[in-house]
């Protein structure tokens, strides 16, 4: 049931009957939609960077033997059952294939030489094409590529040698063929070749038997999925389970129309469509924290789906997994010792002294500055407040050009922890922020131990501990006319923005993420 009443928004704005059997039937909170309109109309509020995070301030350096000691405690968590691989993969592949889109509409690029040609002028399109014309036998999907061209009664060779590159691209991107630029990234050839060739979604689920799989050889695996693939996403990974040493627990979940955001235009008010309609568009993945929070599961390791390594090569990987959910469930247990000793009332003298020094040192909670002249029972209650809540332990990779979110030490609220923010999140107009972002030496791969229970085993309500300003908009088109888009905060971002939140650097080789697809040719994935 909707949640709210339609009072405060049709304060803001006009509402027809149709307008509320809409968001009754989408399941949208009036009241969310009323802070969408407000926001709209004050505009995104920045986050507050203070300072960038580095190692030895708000980043952790771990050393072989706390590594070793930290697999230990994962494989004991592991054994437990305790451990779920969550996976964001509702996104299609079309930036991955954008440039080989472009190329293939292009009437210039039809055959290999014009690209060639093309590619020498500098054009980053008829480059991506070429690339992938000229070195096609490289790809894990150039199998099922010439299999799509006998299924239609032509021989892949014999287009490759006529330089038609224009046929090549339709049979790889439209339904002529593979019809890879509709396909979800989960279920495009990444690694191998010939039929041993693998996808992203078997890459995820080879990793889950690693770093997931419990005492009885069951691994669970949650993949969130769009709901026209989510059928072939389930069939693949069935297939894959049979092939694989672990049995699987696999489950998808779909983006919720609830977390879809009115979109405005430029004066503020609910966009409408040619039918009058109130344009919805999804709300990017911060609407995944809705799905994070369904799961009612322990331990969560959360990871993108583009990526993931070979198997050959994935070793170093899943020791580095097993780090982030170590040290999780290590610091995780001492945390809730403190709180059940709250709870009884036998957090005193030193261990509470002890317990405040834990919260600042290992947890990086800030300390109010007069915390050390309160009574026991005023930071006994403070303790409570910043331990009794969900946890993360974030990698974080040496920042190499990376565009995209990293580690700062940023303002939610009242509160300064670290965070990861996006630049999209950030007051770039302002010098200052823009020296922070400068300094900045490490990014964010989304490679995260999430703790999601509380000392008492019941779980966290994680929309709790979102930080709702921290909500961005953009602006996008919508039948040639100019559109306000508001994306609900990232998941990893201002969605677990009030967390407990631990970063550990990791090596630059455990990201090897496949943003377009000639990445595939890098030597990490060949």
């Amino acid at each position: 049931m909707t949640k709210g009443n339609f009072a405060k928004l049709e304060a803001l704005v006009e509402l027809s009957e149709r307008d509320r059997e809409r968001m009754i039937e989408r399941g949208t909170s009036p009241d969310e939609a009323a802070r969408w309109i407000e926001m709209f109309r004050r505009g995104a509020k920045p986050t507050r960077l203070e300072r960038a995070c580095v190692v030895g301030d708000g980043i952790l350096r771990v050393e072989r033997e706390e590594i070793e000691r930290a697999i230990e405690a994962s494989d004991e968590a592991t054994a437990k059952g305790r451990v779920t691989k969550f996976v964001p993969a509702s996104g299609a592949a079309t930036r991955m294939f954008k440039k080989l889109v472009a190329a293939l509409e292009d009437p210039n690029l039809a055959d290999i030489g014009g690209a060639r040609k093309a590619a020498e002028a500098g054009d980053p399109n008829a480059e991506a094409a070429r690339q992938v014309f000229e070195e096609i036998e490289r790809f894990a999907f150039h199998y099922d590529l010439a299999n799509a061209a006998r299924h239609k009664g032509e021989d892949l060779d014999e287009t490759l040698k006529r330089g038609d590159l224009k046929r090549v691209l339709s049979l790889l991107l439209t339904e002529e063929g593979l019809d890879y630029q509709n396909k979800p990234k989960a279920l495009v050839k990444f690694h191998g070749s010939g039929e041993e060739a693998r996808t992203p979604l078997e890459e995820h689920l080879l990793e889950a038997a690693e770093i997931a799989k419990d005492a009885e050889g069951r691994a669970r695996v949650h993949f969130t999925a769009s709901p026209e693939h989510v059928e072939e996403m389930r069939a693949l990974a069935e297939r894959a389970a049979r092939r694989f040493d672990a049995e699987f627990s696999v489950e998808f979940s779909t983006q919720k129309p609830s977390t879809d955001t009115i979109a405005a235009d430029m004066n503020d008010r609910p966009f409408r469509d040619e039918n009058g309609d109130i344009l919805f568009r999804p709300g990017g993945h911060g609407a995944l924290l809705e799905n994070l929070n369904d799961l009612g599961a322990d331990v969560v390791m959360i990871k993108n789906i583009d990526n993931v390594q070979p198997e050959r090569t994935a070793r170093r990987t899943v020791e580095y997994k097993k780090l982030l959910a170590g040290l999780l469930v290590d610091l995780q247990k001492r945390a809730f010792d403190y709180l059940l000793k709250i709870e009884t009332g036998k957090l005193v003298g030193e261990e509470l002294a002890e317990a405040v020094r834990f919260a600042r040192e290992r947890l990086n909670v800030e300390t109010a500055a007069n915390l050390e002249a309160r009574s026991d029972d005023e930071k006994r209650a403070w303790l409570r407040d910043r331990l009794d809540r969900p946890m993360r332990v974030a990698g974080m990779v040496r920042n190499e050009g990376q565009p995209g979110g990293g580690p700062f030490w940023a303002r939610a609220g009242a509160e300064v922890s670290p965070q990861i923010v996006e630049t999209a999140q950030m007051d770039l107009d302002d010098p200052e922020q823009k020296r922070i972002l400068d300094s900045a030496t490490h990014f964010n791969p989304v490679d995260i131990a999430c703790g999601l229970r509380n000392y008492r085993g019941e779980s966290f309500d994680l929309l709790d501990y979102r930080d709702d300003d921290a909500a961005f908009i953009t602006k996008k088109s919508k039948g040639g006319a100019d559109v306000k888009a508001l994306e609900l905060p990232g998941l990893w971002n201002g969605g677990m923005a009030k967390w407990l939140t631990v970063f550990v650097e990791l090596p630059i080789e455990t990201f090897t993420p496949v943003k377009e697809v000639v990445d595939l040719l890098a030597p990490e994935h060949q």
